[in-house]
């Protein structure tokens, strides 16, 4: 994970993982053993050439309560609108995540952390704002916390500001001619979406293309995560610029 400064639902409150790091020590492929703190206290992990061997990280206490209040959902305005009810009250929630998968009904699901009182008064709250559909409990979605991808499915992890994840949901959904399947961070506007199979290399950038023009004035970004070998290697010989 530190490798990637790959982060889960917990990004939302915590931050990447390098956020929550301290220091690194790591081995050149010299073999010379390197240890660095980064700047401003945050190791630059994305820039480190080695092999990360050790990590000192920063620790938080278990919560004493946690519990997910989920609503469920069937559209990308679907989920704006219940995000920003979500965040409109002003709970502390410790994620805000979305399953979309495809054109079947999906989930919004809000983790809320804290003392036994706290999490029972803010859960209530939302569940109040969201209706009679919301739905709270003490385990979090089958979902929670796992790509949406398989080994041999063509990915792409898409990043914007929150409020413009709907017009890029949308995009991508004409671009690919039908709704894909696509998971993440609702709150943080850090989603991941399945293409349809057995694409050829050149619809994949298409599609890619697509998207960035969407992204263009909204600040975002779009990147290839996941492909079967084959097409990978055809995607990174035929496209100069790097969408991996």
């Amino acid at each position: 994970m530190l490798a990637v400064n790959e982060a889960g639902p917990l990004a939302h409150r915590f931050g990447s993982p390098a956020e929550q790091t301290e220091s690194v020590t790591f081995a050149e492929a010299s073999g010379a053993e390197r240890e660095t703190d980064g700047e401003q206290g945050r190791p630059g992990i994305a820039e480190i050439e080695g092999v990360i061997t050790s990590a000192t990280l920063r620790l938080h206490p278990l919560p004493q309560a946690r519990r997910w209040v989920g609503r469920s959902v069937r559209t990308p305005a679907g989920v704006a609108e219940l995000v920003e009810q979500a965040v409109a009250q002003s709970l502390e929630p410790s994620a805000i995540e979305v399953d979309l998968p495809g054109a079947a009904e999906g989930t919004v699901a809000v983790l809320l952390e804290g003392d036994a009182s706290s999490v029972d008064g803010r859960s209530a709250k939302l569940a109040q704002v969201w209706g009679a559909e919301a739905v709270q409990v003490e385990q979090g979605p089958p979902w929670w916390g796992r790509y949406p991808f398989r080994s041999g499915d063509v990915a792409v992890r898409i990043s914007v500001r929150p409020e413009g994840l709907q017009a890029v949901t949308y995009a991508l959904r004409d671009l690919c001619g039908a709704p894909v399947p696509l998971r993440g961070s609702a709150g943080l506007g850090t989603v991941h979406a399945v293409l349809p199979a057995g694409l050829p290399a050149r619809r994949v950038r298409d599609i890619v293309d697509g998207v960035e023009q969407v992204l263009l004035a909204r600040g975002g970004r779009v990147v290839v995560v996941s492909a079967p070998p084959a097409l990978a290697s055809e995607l990174e010989m035929a496209e100069p610029r790097d969408l991996f």
